[in-house]
């Protein structure tokens, strides 16, 4: 009896044992199928788009003077008087200097006397000449007196017109005595004082530069004239110079106030820098004190508008990212799926990159944050700009299009037909 209860405890025990294990083993493969899939990646969104740009290039410029020119003096002598103070603005007229005028007030009146002179001779040669012409036609008196008495009434007729030009050039002389201003603009140094002797044609006295209006003096590549002149047929650039619009930014990376136009484009290119010369003219504001805004020698970023792009390609530039083989960016389809496009870049505009059409269209989705995280394939949870709390990073990356990374920006997709500075790019 015993024996048999001892056998009956030792298979319930058995039951018991073997109905926890079974259980453990249960839980264990019910907590493993419950363990939860990793959500998608959150990467920020953006919309490429299509619309009409201005065609904009940016360039490299130095301001230049319309004219600068020494003040030499047309007449010899002393220097009696200086009417102007270094670095003052003169008006066009306005007395500069004064030679002594006295050895030339003498000369004009030499040469009034000798010119009365002449014509008094002048009666009587005439009367003269009358006479010896009616006595010789009496034969009264030969030929030979006649004949001279003629030559010498004509030659004091040549000898008055010689008389009266030389009083124009004494009057002259006087008149060079007094140095004026050709043109408005702002005297330099002056290299001669009161009392020093200059040398006509020859002595420097001082400078007069022409401030207003003044020249922007830069180049563009092969490259950039060619697209303005891919799009004079279908009238999307101007085809005349005078029409394009330039301004130019100052120190405070600020735009100056007053927009320039192109007034010279060279005919050639030069070989050693396949670039060609241009030019564009700009008013300058100069204030009360005589501060002017524009300097001569400046050296000034020069953005020139030369028409519109019309459906220009839209991507964002945080969004295109380089790699070996070119540029590449990571759309996100209707089902939140991630694949990769390659992109050729044309130019920057406004901080975006224009790229070439084919490969994007208006609407599709890029990432612009979290790329690094994705890859082609994956599922993602995209978001707008505006929903992400990361606004000020893309912010500062975008408020950089006024300066330097647009100027920079095209070198980063070499490939794609950047050039660094001077290439076409937005920020208007």
């Amino acid at each position: 009896m015993n024996s048999s209860n001892r056998l009956r405890s030792q298979a319930a025990l058995q039951s018991l044992l073997l109905a926890a294990l079974l259980g453990s083993l249960g839980l264990g493969c019910k907590k493993k199928s419950e363990t939860p899939t990793a959500p998608p990646t959150e990467v920020t969104v953006a919309e490429v788009e299509q619309r009409t740009i201005p065609m904009i290039f940016d360039f490299s410029g130095t301001l230049k003077a319309v004219r600068r020119i020494e003040i030499i003096p047309r007449v010899s002598g002393y220097v009696e008087e200086r009417y102007f103070d270094e670095g003052s603005f003169v008006e066009e007229g306005d007395l500069l200097y004064l030679i002594d005028p006295r050895p030339f007030e003498a000369a004009l009146q030499a040469a009034k006397a000798q010119l009365g002179k002449s014509r008094a001779d002048a009666r009587y040669l005439d009367v003269r000449a009358r006479r010896y012409t009616t006595l010789a036609e009496e034969q009264v008196a030969s030929l030979e007196l006649r004949d001279e008495a003629v030559s010498k009434a004509a030659e004091n007729r040549a000898q008055i017109k010689l008389d009266v030009a030389n009083v124009e050039t004494a009057k002259l002389n006087l008149g060079y005595t007094k140095i004026q201003a050709p043109f408005a603009g702002r005297m330099q140094q002056t290299n001669i004082n009161e009392g020093e002797l200059v040398t006509a044609q020859e002595t420097a006295l001082t400078e007069l530069v022409q401030i207003d209006p003044i020249y922007a003096i830069f180049s563009l590549s092969r490259t950039q004239m060619f697209q303005i002149q891919q799009r004079n047929p279908t009238g999307m650039a101007s085809n005349t110079e005078g029409q394009y619009a330039a301004e130019i930014m100052l120190p405070n990376r600020k735009p100056y106030d007053k927009t320039g136009t192109v007034d010279f484009l060279s005919a050639q290119i030069d070989p050693t820098t396949d670039m060609i010369t241009a030019r564009a003219v700009f008013d300058n504001t100069i204030d009360d004190t005589d501060n002017m805004t524009l300097i001569p020698g400046q050296y000034v970023p020069v953005r020139l508008n030369v028409g519109q792009q019309s459906d220009a390609i839209l991507v964002p530039e945080v969004a295109v990212m380089e790699t070996q083989v070119g540029g590449h960016v990571f759309v996100v389809d209707a089902e939140n799926k991630v694949s990769q496009k390659m992109v050729e870049v044309e130019r920057a505009y406004d901080n975006h990159y224009v790229v070439r059409p084919g490969t994007l269209k208006a609407g599709d989705r890029v990432i612009t944050q979290g790329a690094l995280k994705v890859k082609p394939g994956d599922t993602v949870k995209p978001v707008t700009q505006s929903q992400t709390s990361g606004t000020s990073g893309t912010g500062s990356t975008g408020a950089t299009g006024e300066s330097g990374p647009t100027e920079g920006a095209p070198a980063k997709a070499s490939g794609a037909g950047g050039s660094g500075p001077g290439s076409p790019e937005g920020g208007n």
